[in-house]
This record gives C-alpha cells, structure tokens and sequence, in this order.
C-alpha cells in the first residue's frame, strides 16, 4: 500500500518479480484495501506505507492484524526513527524497512517473512533495548489516536488538508450527513481544545499525525 500512484507503481514491479507469490492487490491507504479484501481472498503478504492518507500504515497494521491474522506485514517508511519502528511493531509489523527500500532488500525481507514469519534487520533489532518516550511524537499520536475515533480521525485529516473542504465536501466524501460531520467536528474540538482549523492542524502536526 503507497498512496503516491508512481511509487507504487514501481513497488508493485519490484514485487512482481518475487517468486514465491503474486501481486494481487494494490491500495492507495487502508479504506480502499478494505474496500478490496471484502472482494478478494485473504492475502498472504501485505506491505503498508505507514504515511497514507484517510486510514495511515499504523492504523492499517492494526486493522489486518484484528481483520486478517494470518497476513504477514511488512511495513515501510521513510522515518525509520526507534519510536516509529516500536509503534509499527505494536500496530502488528513482522518486520520494518526504511525507504527508499532496495529491491534486492525488499526481497529479502519477503523472503524471511514467508519462511519465518519476521523480518530481523537492524531497525527490529534496535527494539530490544529501546525504551519508548512518552512524549515522543509517536506517544503523542496515540494519545490523539485513543482520544478520537476513526471516523473522527478521518474528518480530521480531510478537514485539515491543503485543499481546506467544507464541511459539505467532506460529508459527501464520508458519504454522511452534514449533521454527523458537524457532530464530528465538534467532538474533535471538544477533545482537543483546538477550535480553528489552523489549531487543528498545528495539532495534528505537533501530534505528527499528518506532515506538511
């Protein structure tokens, strides 16, 4: 999953060359993998994005770990930091990889995931001694992530994004009422104490919940 279109174009040809499986399956974030899986059987393999708009890489790695246990994941990110690869690790990730990823590596990585169910590189290995940071910007995040729901999180990204919707645009996007997007908005200012767009979106930031 890569909701960049070229990038995950050029992912699925590296993993098209794979010998052990076939590529069956490419999302842009974790709802429309949702929306494929219910049409599609169970996947053997996923690799996540962990920045994806809508449903991120974390909420997605917990989602297929409730969802699709048997899946063996495989997540991949361009921040690479202890805490991110601890949170992946949490959310449900066999194994992490820092991109840009090297084709020879991300085979590699499939390869130990088919044959042993993890992926043991330098960034897993580094978890044996870290000790997260509770106010860490990957702490933060799951204290936003715990304080609202995910369809609050969902109008909060779409609310906050550089095309600045109305609450009309928005609820047409979620395919809800004016009504549940006000409702939405107001229990993310409630929860949060931010009461502008502009506060949410210093928030969200602060959070590293969406990047710039």
């Amino acid at each position: 999953m890569e909701d960049r279109v070229l990038v995950r174009q050029a992912l699925a040809a590296e993993l098209a060359v794979w010998p052990r499986g076939q590529l069956v399956v490419q999302a842009c974030d974790g709802v429309d993998l949702e929306e494929q899986l219910a049409t599609t059987a169970p996947v053997q393999l996923a690799v996540v994005d962990l920045m994806m708009p809508r449903r991120d890489g974390f909420a997605t790695l917990s989602w297929l770990r409730t969802h699709h246990p048997a899946t063996k994941l495989l997540a991949i990110t361009h921040d690479p930091t202890d805490d991110a690869v601890y949170a992946a690790l949490q959310a449900g990730a066999h194994g992490v990889l820092g991109k840009p990823v090297e084709p020879a590596t991300l085979l590699a990585a499939l390869d130990s995931l088919y044959h042993t169910g993890l992926y043991a590189n330098e960034l897993l290995m580094r978890q044996v001694q870290h000790t997260p940071d509770p106010n860490s910007p990957m702490a933060l995040r799951k204290k936003l992530e715990k304080a609202l729901c995910p369809r609050e999180r969902e109008f909060l990204k779409a609310y906050i994004s550089d095309e600045s919707p109305s609450r009309q645009t928005i609820a047409k996007r979620m395919k809800i009422s004016i009504h549940t997007a006000e409702k939405y908005r107001r229990n993310i200012v409630s929860k949060t104490e931010a009461r502008t767009r502009v506060a949410l979106l210093r928030l969200a930031l602060r959070f590293n919940f969406v990047r710039l």
